[in-house]
């Protein structure tokens, strides 16, 4: 059976294929309405029956070319035994972790109820999922993962994590290799049960642009976990997704993923140009998404124009916005199914 996204990934795509990211969410009623009964976000996550039916629901209602796993890039620290709880209006509110002493609370274990719950929820959706659809599974990337254990929560400034590189780098190191070997089991553990294709969200690795050692922060980690996964499950597929990093070319070079998701920072030409080396994935702006359909029809041909092909993937720059008309998600697929027709 041949899958739209494993194909675009192997760079033989005949026909260009679409989902987007946060494609389970707020946007959607049957989303809400689970999400609601849940009682809370994590309850959510961690509901392998929930989590599976919120996963399956825009692959029913838009026929996307993928599910991705509904869960959070803060499973792991969690699993790690730091408390997390998500506040509404808010967002996420993390234990922290700020010198090098506090990294004895993290507990390194294979087997935790948080993991097992998103395996299950894995496989749920595996049995469940036609068969020409293709499952991912994700995690954060490392950096990113740590900024919210150094900050205590996500969409600071950042301080204290570059203060944390620039002063401690060994302590920060330490951080993200217990994350890398937390990481790595994580996603053994999803591919076991039916994940096809890895994306790995590092929506903070553009924070360390300006450093000279980033690539010690923000590459090397993503390069060992790729690395160690591939050991052992080869025909997996990887998409990176490291928003605002001014160093694609470098990234790619060193790290060798199937795929580049693109923020929408990354202009046309670069992402031509990546094309040569990767599939690209990306990236119409989410912000045009939730607008008219004029403005959709008109940056989607644009970049189907440019990027369509056998090595891409249509997806947005970033996650879908709560506030997203459904009616213009199916406009925007039945735009994309009908360029290939």
């Amino acid at each position: 059976m041949n899958k739209r996204i494993i194909d675009a990934l192997n760079s033989r795509s005949k026909k260009t294929p679409i989902w987007l990211m946060r494609q389970a969410g707020r946007f959607l009623p049957e989303y809400r309405n689970i999400r609601e009964k849940a009682g809370s976000f994590l309850n959510l996550c961690y509901s392998p029956t929930d989590a599976a039916e919120v996963t399956l629901q825009p692959v029913r209602r838009f026929g996307f070319d993928a599910a991705i796993i509904f869960s959070d890039i803060l499973v792991i620290p969690h699993s790690l035994g730091l408390k997390l709880d998500f506040v509404a209006g808010e967002g996420p509110k993390l234990e922290r972790i700020t010198n090098e002493s506090e990294l004895k609370k993290l507990k390194i274990s294979k087997n935790n109820w948080q993991f097992e719950n998103v395996w299950n929820t894995v496989s749920n959706v595996k049995n469940e999922l036609e068969k020409d659809k293709t499952l991912i599974g994700f995690a954060g990337a490392p950096w990113t993962v740590a900024t919210y254990i150094l900050e205590g929560q996500g969409k600071t400034e950042f301080e204290f994590s570059k203060n944390a590189v620039k002063n401690d780098p060994n302590f920060v190191k330490n951080l993200l290799e217990i994350l890398n070997e937390q990481t790595v089991n994580y996603l053994i553990g999803q591919i076991e049960n039916g994940a096809e294709v890895i994306q790995i969200f590092d929506t903070w690795a553009g924070v360390l642009n300006e450093f000279e050692n980033k690539d010690e922060f923000i590459i090397d980690p993503v390069k060992t976990i790729i690395s160690e996964v591939r050991k052992k499950y080869p025909e997996v597929q990887f998409i990176c997704f490291p928003k605002g990093i001014n160093y694609l070319e470098n990234y790619i070079e060193k790290i060798k993923p199937n795929g580049m998701s693109i923020g929408t920072d990354v202009s046309m030409k670069t992402a031509k140009n990546l094309q040569n080396s990767v599939t690209v994935q990306g990236n119409l702006d989410p912000e045009i998404l939730a607008s008219t359909k004029e403005k959709i029809e008109e940056a989607t041909l644009n970049i189907l124009d440019n990027l369509s092909g056998p090595n891409f993937i249509f997806n947005l720059g970033h996650g879908i916005l709560p506030n997203t008309p459904i009616e213009n998600v199916e406009f925007l697929v039945d735009l994309v199914r009908k360029y290939d027709k």
